[in-house]
């Protein structure tokens, strides 16, 4: 039932939200609104989890990417300001900047042990070690 709820509430929402963001925004505005209902079905289903079964499916450790994340959006949107995205070259360019940064940060604050075996196992299949 809960399920279902939160279906109908999403469905709702997005309608609402494409009404609104379409006629302003065209295309872009359907995906941002069918971003934010997405986004805030499943920040409303964490909470349900939360209040139902007394524990987040998350450990602190994820708020490692999103912080890393958030920073690099911020940055990027300051050099969008001056830069602008007017051909490819520069976009491609920005994105790849982008995916550079986020790993740098990821590094920065710190990997999970588990990522680090892996770090550990995929270097011993490069150097042809076991």
């Amino acid at each position: 039932k809960l399920n279902m709820v939160n279906s109908i509430g999403l469905a709702a929402l997005n309608i609402v939200l494409n009404i609104i963001l379409i006629p302003r925004y065209g295309i872009a505005g359907a995906a941002l609104a069918t971003t934010i209902a997405l986004g805030l079905l499943n920040v409303a289903r964490v909470i349900e989890v939360k209040i139902l079964y007394g524990f987040t499916p998350f450990r602190r450790d994820i708020y490692k990417p999103f912080l890393a994340g958030t920073i690099t959006l911020v940055l990027f949107y300051l050099l969008k300001m001056h830069l602008g995205w007017e051909d490819v070259a520069r976009t491609l360019v920005l994105c790849a900047a982008f995916l550079i940064v986020y790993v740098v940060l990821l590094f920065l604050f710190g990997l999970r042990e588990e990522k680090e075996v892996l770090l550990e196992i995929l270097r011993r299949r490069k150097t042809g070690r076991k």
